[in-house]
């Protein structure tokens, strides 16, 4: 499951860099 939270982790940085 570690591997899910990582997933969520790489999604919201993706989300905060597109914003950017």
């Amino acid at each position: 499951r570690t591997f899910y939270i990582f997933s969520l982790s790489t999604h919201l940085l993706y989300n905060i860099f597109l914003r950017l």
